[in-house]
């Protein structure tokens, strides 16, 4: 009897035993599923930041063109600029120029204009001492 009863309590207690590791075996099975399925939204979050690291190495590589397009124009300006100036030096030294001569043109018609009144005056003085004689 006592025997048995031993038998008994071993057999319960390997029952025991079995129900715990089966317990045990059923959170290890779903452990492993979270795992696998974090490990999983860890890739697809690691898939994820690597497009958007390509995307952002896409658009810094468009930044830097853009940027040295931008300095290739303002080059171009600078340039340009320079080049207005100069022509802004050679329009007003024309302008003196133009200016100079206008005056002068004009300083000839006056002398022109007071020569012909001299002679049409001394023509006048002419024709009245013939008209004297």
């Amino acid at each position: 009897k006592q025997w048995y009863q031993r038998r008994v309590a071993i057999t319960a207690g390997r029952v025991q035993l079995l129900v715990k590791i089966a317990i045990i075996g059923t959170k290890l099975t779903h452990r492993t599923k979270q795992i696998e399925s974090l490990e999983a939204a860890i890739k697809e979050k690691e898939r994820a930041f690597a497009e958007k690291d390509d995307v952002i190495k896409g658009k810094d590589e468009e930044i830097a063109e853009m940027e040295e397009k931008l300095k290739v124009k303002e080059a171009e300006l600078e340039e340009n600029r320079t080049e207005i100036a100069t022509f802004q030096e050679k329009m007003d030294e024309f302008e003196k120029t133009l200016a100079a001569k206008q005056k002068e043109i004009e300083d000839l018609v006056f002398q022109a204009e007071e020569e012909a009144s001299k002679t049409a005056s001394a023509g006048a003085n002419l024709e009245d001492l013939a008209a004297w004689k």
